[in-house]
């Protein structure tokens, strides 16, 4: 008969190297994700930040478009910022149906529209984990609560990738630091899937 302890160090010698592979691909600590295989713009890969340091209310998600059609504009930092390129309504469109996903609160509130926010920046450049991103600041008026969505842009291999954030507008500070991580895990990771 086999001992209970010796039982548990064969199943613990038999599960630790899956236990270890799956730690390979998960996000950081403190994030919970969806399915990667969501990570598309029809459905889009959503993130939670639930561990310490997160503010309330901070949710994100990261999305790859599709390979562009030959003869098409190369997606670049530069297509980005070039408004004549960008299709920036297009943009705004799927992000405010996409934050109403995120916030269902927001689907039924009638000032919630993507030719209506509360504030727009200029799209501006920044460089993080070695890659050229574009970042956009977004305030989402509601009838109940302002949201904050800061959206991020960049290209993969020619491929349009996006990760925006939605958080209550005073909890907007909090948010920096864990986005950013999210963000500095989620580009090299982009570049390989673009493939």
């Amino acid at each position: 008969m086999i001992r209970p302890t010796l039982l548990a160090c064969l199943a613990a010698c038999v599960l630790m190297p899956a236990a270890a592979a799956a730690q390979d691909d998960s996000p950081l600590p403190a994030w919970r994700s969806g399915p990667a295989s969501d990570a598309t713009m029809d459905v889009g890969q959503r993130f939670d930040c639930v561990g310490p340091g997160c503010p309330n209310g901070l949710s994100c998600l990261y999305a790859m478009g599709p390979y562009r059609p030959p003869g098409s504009w190369p997606i670049t930092a530069e297509f980005i910022m070039d408004p004549a390129k960008m299709p920036w309504s297009d943009y705004e469109f799927w992000l405010t149906e996409k934050a109403k996903a995120l916030r269902p609160v927001l689907a039924e509130d009638p000032l919630v529209r993507s030719d209506r926010f509360a504030e727009r920046s200029e799209p501006q450049k920044l460089s993080l984990a070695d890659q050229t991103l574009v970042k956009r600041d977004y305030v989402l008026a509601s009838k109940l609560r302002a949201f904050a969505i800061p959206a991020f842009l960049w290209a993969a291999r020619g491929r349009l990738t996006t990760m925006f954030c939605i958080v209550p507008r005073q909890e907007e500070q909090a948010a920096q630091v864990p986005e950013r991580d999210l963000l500095a895990w989620l580009l090299p990771r982009s570049l390989k899937d673009a493939k």
